[in-house]
Parts: structure tokens; C-alpha cells; sequence
């Protein structure tokens, strides 16, 4: 399809590739998002974890209380060549004293597939060497 969806080791860079496939740039880029939500982030959230995507879903996503009632999750898909910035998205949110809708059911369940470990879709940071 595009360079998006390969793996990094075959995409085709000018800077040399460290064996995990990451070229210096993109390494520097990674590193600063990181750092720079982190920095936002730290002093906002009782529970701040970072999680590395080792199995491309096609969504991206964040999420903030989720797992009770003033949630709220965000999901955004990944589009062929388009700038994630510029791909729609859907939020979801639990409303104070009301069940969670199906589709917010659903991502929860999807959110606790994807951060029990027990399945291989993403692995967590160490967010101190930021």
C-alpha cells in the first residue's frame, strides 16, 4: 500500500537504521512527542502510562477515566497517506449516572485487551527517561 503500513525496516531511508529499524530522525521525533506530552501531561493526570503499538490496529486512541461513569475515550483511524492530524475521529463519553452506551462498551473492552498484557498489541514505556 504506502510506506505508512510497512514496517520500518523496509521503508526506504537516506540515514542508517538502528536494528530496531529506526532512523535517527525518526527516533528524535518519537523522543520529543514523548517527552513534550509527558511535560503537559504529568502534573494533570493521577495516572499517566505510555504504550508502545507493537501490532498496527489502524486506530489510534486516548482515553482518560474510562473505566467509570465521566469517561472518556477518543478513537481515530489511521488513513492511507493522511496526515493523522487530518483523519476523523469519534469521541466517546460515559454520562454521570447512565450506563456506558454499546459502542463505549466496546472500546473499554478493546482498551482492557490492549493494556492487560495479556494480549500483544502494545507494550508500556518507561516514561522517566523521557
Amino acid at each position: 500500500l504506502v510506506d505508512n503500513f510497512k514496517p520500518l525496516s523496509e521503508v526506504n531511508c537516506d540515514t542508517c537504521q538502528d536494528g530496531k529499524g529506526e532512523t535517527d530522525g525518526f527516533r528524535h521525533m518519537r523522543q520529543t512527542s514523548q517527552s513534550e506530552l509527558s511535560n503537559l501531561l504529568t502534573d494533570r493526570v493521577e495516572d499517566l502510562r505510555f504504550y508502545e503499538i507493537t501490532h498496527h490496529s489502524g486506530f489510534f486512541g486516548a482515553w482518560f477515566g474510562w473505566r467509570s461513569p465521566g469517561g472518556y475515550i477518543h478513537v481515530s483511524p489511521s488513513i492511507w497517506g493522511v496526515d493523522v492530524k487530518e483523519c476523523p475521529s469519534q469521541n466517546y463519553i460515559w454520562e454521570l449516572e447512565q450506563q456506558p452506551s454499546h459502542d463505549y462498551n466496546a472500546y473499554k473492552r478493546g482498551i482492557e485487551n490492549l493494556l492487560s498484557g495479556a494480549t500483544p498489541y502494545a507494550i508500556p514505556l518507561d516514561i522517566s527517561s523521557f
